[in-house]
């Protein structure tokens, strides 16, 4: 899996499991941007996502990232993928 298509895989755990949660996946894109960041910056840089979470679904966010991990296990023999899940369980 090249490095587009890593990135395509983890955007769509993601934006799947935010999805799952209702409305609030654009207050999470919102507070993204107050980073001037966006879910394409997170596959990157994790701690974006990890700090959004929070801000919109407090204590809930370990469960929400727990999700996107979970959707993510059949990819973790992929470096690049198993790196962002690494940095996800470090959060």
């Amino acid at each position: 899996m090249g490095d587009a298509a890593n990135r395509m895989a983890i955007l769509a755990s993601i934006e799947k499991v935010l999805m799952e949660t209702g409305a609030d996946y654009n207050l999470v894109l919102a507070k993204l941007g107050l980073r001037e960041a966006t879910l394409m910056d997170c596959c990157e840089n994790p701690e974006y996502l990890n700090e959004a979470l929070i801000d919109v679904f407090g204590l809930q966010s370990k469960e929400i990232i727990n999700d996107i991990i979970e959707n993510l296990v059949d990819f973790d023999d992929n470096k690049e993928i198993s790196m962002f899940i690494t940095k996800l369980r470090k959060l």
